[in-house]
């Protein structure tokens, strides 16, 4: 009789095991399965992540906006895979063909949308803050007015003058979507000393400048 009743508990035992690693094997499978499903677009569509955002929101917005199915089995894959709390802010791009396995990658490693804006060589100070404020995905513009204190945060050789044209690098820049607009201009000037430093270092001997901003002529005595 106690065997009999030893046997049934070991038995009960060994289902109850196989049914917990069944199911087991059976969700790694799941879960395999649905990280190569691909996101349901047929063009690129935007996604932005908000500094704060949690996973719950995320997805939440993400199957509001119809860029994943099945939003819990998402929540249960990113916490499997243990990047949970690891979402990185921004704008992203999502490619037709991403599967959801790329899509949180993309989340994950922050590999966000960049967007770009070009300082025209010629451009007077108005005209180049007239485009970079202007700029949908810039934020915090700079007025004419406030670009001195702007450039005296920065460290290196700025000239103390109101007259600040030609301090600003011709040339593209790319940023992240809500980047200030004074970023993007202490980038063109430090971008402009790296080629004066460059060409300093080229220079004949026995020129009358001291530096190689005084070396440029922008119509103001320095």
């Amino acid at each position: 009789m106690l065997r009999k009743l030893l046997l049934t508990l070991f038995g009960g035992l060994l289902l109850a095991l196989f049914l917990v690693l069944a199911g087991l094997v059976a969700g790694w499978y799941g879960l395999r399965w649905y990280g190569d499903q691909q996101v349901p677009v047929t063009s690129e569509a935007g996604f932005v992540i908000v500094t704060g955002d949690s996973l719950g929101r995320v997805v939440q917005r993400l199957a509001a906006d119809r860029l994943i199915q099945y939003p819990d089995m998402f929540k249960v894959f990113a916490r499997v895979k243990g990047v949970a709390a690891d979402l990185h802010a921004g704008e992203y791009l999502i490619a037709p063909g991403t599967t959801y396995r790329q899509l949180l990658h993309k989340f994950v490693t922050g590999d966000v949308h960049y967007f770009s804006a070009t300082l025209v060589e010629g451009w007077t100070l108005k005209e180049l803050l007239t485009d970079l404020n202007s700029h949908p995905k810039l934020t915090a513009p700079v007025e004419l007015n406030k670009l001195p204190a702007v450039m005296g945060a920065l460290p290196g050789d700025v000239p103390q003058t109101d007259n600040l044209e030609g301090l600003f690098y011709a040339d593209t820049y790319s940023f992240e979507a809500g980047t200030p607009v004074a970023s993007i201009l202490q980038r063109a000037h430090q971008r402009l000393q790296s080629v004066l430093a460059d060409e300093w270092d080229q220079k004949a001997e026995n020129l009358p400048y001291t530096s190689p901003l005084r070396s440029l002529d922008y119509g103001v005595d320095y």
